[in-house]
């Protein structure tokens, strides 16, 4: 399996880690029972919009290693963004992952 970041539109202040042991490969999804860390973003900070966004409200991006493998909500990648609102001067910050992992702010 790999490890992944589960972000909920329905719970903006936080995100879960996650080790996605369904099966050798997992399944490119979260599971409750796979939690492994809840964070909590900085005070003031919360999750404005994801994308590409599930039918849940939610967005799962999960990386497998050694190999460059990324899958967004059981997906393999070709990218996702999580839009970061700090909500004291409503500025805006967009986190993007592409297709190979690499993470990047903006």
């Amino acid at each position: 399996g790999g490890w992944g970041a589960h972000f909920d539109l329905s719970n903006p202040a936080s995100y879960i880690i996650f080790a996605d042991q369904e099966d050798p490969n997992g399944n490119q999804v979260y599971e409750d029972a796979e939690k492994i860390e809840i964070k909590t973003l900085p005070d003031g900070v919360t999750i404005n919009s994801l994308s590409p966004l599930s039918s849940t409200n939610t967005l799962d991006i999960i990386f497998f290693p050694p190999d460059p493998v990324t899958y967004v909500n059981a997906s393999p990648a070709t990218g996702a963004q999580i839009t970061l609102k700090e909500n004291i001067n409503n500025s805006t910050s967009a986190v993007t992952v592409n297709s190979f992992g690499l993470i990047d702010v903006q």
